[in-house]
């Protein structure tokens, strides 16, 4: 019969000083029954994690169970849980589900909400951003099975199970699942929920599972500029039906500003300068967060339609008073497009708009290419340039969108 109870509360003290000290990046000692102290170095910081793991031939298969972090889980505690497996294995039961008590345990879509709101803090939004909502629905849609799992009873062949269906025909999608469930595997191992592998890793662990596939990169695709005034017209068209032009004027005014879509989808009419119509795009609007201004020709300005209230959205559901949804603007230029004069090019996207404006830029305007790129907010060289470099180019930028403009606004 095996020795029991080899430690005690002050050799569990001391094992971490100990580990200190030495060279060792893990210590396990060995309580008996199959219950061990672990004590390890994580990271290049010098942290140090502390928690017990339970190892145990199962069927044929050795296995383990992380059991928690120390001193979370005292000596004592961990004992009971050893006696609750002992006899749960005994019994020819899995024991994963009593590693602790219910109310300490986490299943793994807690362990994913944790890291979505550990995450948020560097999202635009928070956790009500569209990273977040788009975290979650890919991780309900795909890997819903997971999601009330206990994390440490999740192995290798559950994460090939939940990726393979979609690992080939949806590539994309696949591998953005399988990051945000490695994302919550590390989270569950954090809290001290489990000590094993991460099983969503995909170097030396399903890269040995799953086909390789060859990253293609792919460019938005884009309007060519000579149908431009014909969207242009369309959408000026639509707006009409609109109180405020509603997701028509929108996508006008990304494609006369060559502005991101979110930047116009979370514009308020603070932002627009009456007096010297200007737009001012604010760092939170913005992707590099840096904030520009826009100056928007007579020609875009007086279609732009202002409540007086400074707080409320340029385009808003009318229902909610919200910004429309990122898919919205999309979905009303892919039903624009279906039409006689764009047969061919349906498949373009809102992104792609700001293509067809520097293209057109490239063909037909003499300024430097430093203006259609300030117009585009993007950021040009490197830091030390950027140093020296300052000019927006402002009022280059004004006389180009005037053009681009009255390009637009020619078969209107």
């Amino acid at each position: 019969m095996a020795t029991l109870n080899l430690l005690t509360d002050r050799k569990v003290k001391g094992i971490k000083p100990a580990l200190l000290k030495s060279r060792k990046k893990t210590v396990m000692v060995a309580d008996g029954g199959g219950l061990y102290f672990v004590c390890k170095k994580r990271g290049r910081n010098g942290a140090i994690y502390q928690g017990w793991s339970f190892k145990r031939q199962v069927q044929g298969k050795r296995r383990e169970w992380g059991l928690g972090a120390y001193p979370d889980v005292s000596l004592a505690v961990a004992r009971e849980i050893r006696k609750k497996f002992s006899d749960a294995i005994s019994k020819g039961d899995d024991p994963s589900g009593i590693l602790k008590p219910a109310a300490d345990r986490k299943t793994f879509g807690e362990c994913m909400d944790i890291e979505i709101q550990h995450r948020s803090g560097d999202w635009k939004g928070g956790t009500a951003s569209q990273t977040a909502i788009k975290w979650r629905a890919t991780r309900n849609r795909h890997a819903a099975s997971l999601m009330k799992m206990d994390p440490d009873g999740i192995t290798r062949d559950d994460a090939k199970r939940v990726l393979d269906p979609i690992w080939v025909d949806m590539h994309p999608t696949a591998e953005k699942v399988r990051q945000h469930l490695e994302g919550g595997f590390d989270r569950a191992a954090f809290l001290g929920l489990t000590e094993k592998p991460n099983p969503f890793r995909w170097k030396g662990n399903l890269e040995n599972m799953l086909p390789r596939h060859k990253h293609k990169t792919e460019n938005h695709p884009a309007l060519p500029y000579t149908f431009a005034p014909a969207l242009a017209r369309a959408a000026l068209e639509e707006s009409e039906e609109y109180i405020d032009g509603g997701v028509p004027l929108m996508l006008f005014l990304i494609l006369a500003s060559a502005c991101r879509m979110s930047e116009a989808r979370l514009a308020r009419e603070r932002e627009f300068d009456q007096v010297r119509r200007v737009w001012v795009v604010p760092p939170d609007n913005e992707k590099v967060e840096i904030g520009r201004e826009v100056p928007l020709p007579d020609a875009v300005w007086d279609r732009m339609q202002f409540s007086g209230d400074p707080d409320a959205y340029m385009f808003r559901s009318e229902r909610r008073n919200r910004p429309w949804t990122d898919g919205r603007p999309l979905a009303h230029l892919r039903r624009l497009l279906k039409r006689s004069e764009f047969a061919g090019h349906e498949r373009c996207d809102v992104h792609g708009l700001r293509s067809t404006y520097k293209t057109h830029a490239q063909d037909k305007s003499d300024l430097p290419d430093q203006v259609s790129e300030a117009v585009l907010g993007h950021v040009v060289g490197d830091k030390v340039r950027r140093a020296y470099a300052r000019s927006k180019y402002f009022e280059q930028q004004r006389e180009q969108l005037a053009a681009w403009a009255d390009y637009l606004l020619s078969g209107v």
